[in-house]
Formats: C-alpha cells, sequence, structure tokens
C-alpha cells in the first residue's frame, strides 16, 4: 500500500521554540539508547557522522545505500525509470564516471545547468 504524496499544506509549521525542545529531547533519548541506524554510508557523510558519534556518544550503524533493498517495481518514483545509459556505463571502466543527481525536489536555474554542463564537459571525464 503506497501513500499519497505529502504536499506543503501538510506539513506542520514548527516555532523554533518547539523545535528546539524538539531537538533536546530527541538528543536526550538518543544519548540513552543502544546507538543510531542511519541510512547512509561513510564516504558521503563522514563529516557529520563524526560529529554525531563524538556529541551523541553512542554507536552510529551505517545500513545504507538503503534503496538497493527494493525492488524498483515498487519505485516511489513520479517519473519512469531510464536504463537506456545502462549498457554504455557497463563498457566503462571502473570508478571512471562521474555521477551527477539533484534529485527529484532540488530547484536548479537553467543558468546553473548550463555552467555544470560546461564545468562537467571541461573535465574530459565521462558523466551521467
Amino acid at each position: 500500500m503506497e501513500f499519497p504524496p505529502l504536499l506543503v499544506r501538510d506539513i506542520p509549521v514548527i516555532k523554533s521554540q518547539m523545535m528546539f525542545r524538539l531537538f533536546d529531547n530527541l538528543t536526550k533519548v538518543i544519548k540513552s539508547s543502544s546507538g543510531v541506524i542511519c541510512n547512509t554510508f561513510e564516504e558521503l557523510e563522514h563529516p557529520a557522522l563524526t560529529l554525531a558519534q563524538e556529541v551523541l556518544s553512542v554507536p552510529v550503524f551505517l545500513i545504507g545505500p538503503f534503496h538497493k533493498c527494493c525492488l524498483t517495481s515498487s519505485s516511489s518514483s513520479l517519473t519512469a525509470e531510464d536504463r537506456s545509459c545502462i549498457s554504455w556505463l557497463d563498457g566503462q571502466p571502473l570508478k571512471s564516471v562521474i555521477y551527477m543527481s539533484f534529485g527529484s525536489v532540488a530547484v536548479v536555474s537553467e543558468a546553473e545547468i548550463s555552467e555544470i554542463e560546461l564545468g562537467l564537459a571541461d573535465s574530459d571525464q565521462p558523466f551521467l
């Protein structure tokens, strides 16, 4: 069963005092726990994970990337999956392709996209 998409109007407005109490309570609960499980991996968020372990004083268990455990047929993506690059990618040397993704909610201007495209083209590296 899938839930309908969350709309901006469905997100409650949280006052800064309320947010402070929420994070304060959350920190206390985490510090009294056996650890924290995060859907990420070390290379992606090393500085933040190091800081979290120092501040929280509990182990941080990394289980990512968790999305690889999901079947593609149950994807919640709003766009059709494009697999046309897979055969090209399989033909590239290991660790030679730059992959860039902004996700589905990033707002990037046309000028910024052009600048990124030119930078990638000038890098002389294959990219997606």
